[in-house]
């Protein structure tokens, strides 16, 4: 590019300055994730006007000093819902702190989408519920497992459940798309996708799972899919079978029986 340099003096000679644009390559820092939060566990005692002297006698001989926190069962339930979305709203922080860090790395030249076969899979373990209900984690939960925005009482039609759930793919396919650095198969990105819009994008970005991914161990893929069968750290038959299943898609077998 040649920019011409005009005096305002006309007499004046003019001068000719080349100018090179020339790309400079920028280091894009990375967020670091917080360690997990490391939460002490009380011992919890209900005390009831029935069983306060036998409990009252069971505190006396443990160590330490005695104190008494009243609550009525309605200020319980409250403190339990606090709880629950103080744990939500964490989550979804970590979702959107994993999905600006995707974002900023090179992306596939093309992005994948779920197939047919993987809502399949999807629809068949996550069930369609109308009503907002609470899962085995304890998350509020709507249609085929949409969690968020949901609050108690909610309700959708069917239609809208459909409709959430193609949604809320695009998210969760961009997960994979953009986590996952190898070119997969359909029937792998399925089963990957349908992983990831269970446990979330924070616990992927974290696991051995990606690592066996983006490294190319394949055959060991199918059994990190399977390690993930806990909620609430209990093992899970329904969590069991949906991670049998999509190890099974992963491989191109058959999951359907599962």
């Amino acid at each position: 590019m040649t920019l011409m340099m005009v005096c305002s003096c006309s007499l004046l000679p003019t001068k000719q300055i080349e100018v090179t644009a020339k790309p400079l390559d920028r280091t894009i820092v990375q967020p670091i994730m917080p360690r997990e939060i490391d939460l002490k566990e009380p011992m919890w005692i209900v005390v009831t006007p029935e069983n306060w002297e036998e409990q009252l006698a069971r505190i006396e001989k443990q160590e330490g000093e005695l104190v008494f926190l009243a609550m009525t069962i309605p200020d319980y339930e409250v403190m339990a819902y606090n709880m629950q979305e103080l744990k939500r709203y964490i989550n979804e922080l970590k979702e959107v702190v994993v999905y600006y860090r995707t974002v900023t790395t090179t992306k596939k030249e093309s992005n994948m989408k779920i197939s047919q076969e993987g809502l399949s899979l999807i629809k068949k373990f996550e069930g369609c519920e109308l009503k907002a209900y609470r899962c085995a984690a304890n998350v509020l939960t709507i249609g085929y497992g949409s969690t968020k925005g949901v609050k108690e009482g909610d309700t959708i039609t069917q239609e809208e459940a459909d409709n959430l759930l193609l949604h809320e793919m695009d998210e969760y396919e961009g997960y994979i798309n953009d986590m996952v650095k190898p070119d997969l198969k359909q029937n792998e990105f399925d089963a990957l996708v349908s992983w990831v819009f269970n446990l979330g994008p924070s616990n992927l970005s974290s696991s051995t799972l990606l690592q066996k991914l983006n490294n190319k161990d394949w055959d060991d893929v199918p059994n990190q899919i399977k390690r993930w069968n806990k909620a609430g750290g209990e093992v899970k038959q329904g969590l069991v079978r949906r991670r049998e299943a999509e190890a099974l898609l992963f491989e191109g077998k058959e999951w359907h029986e599962v």
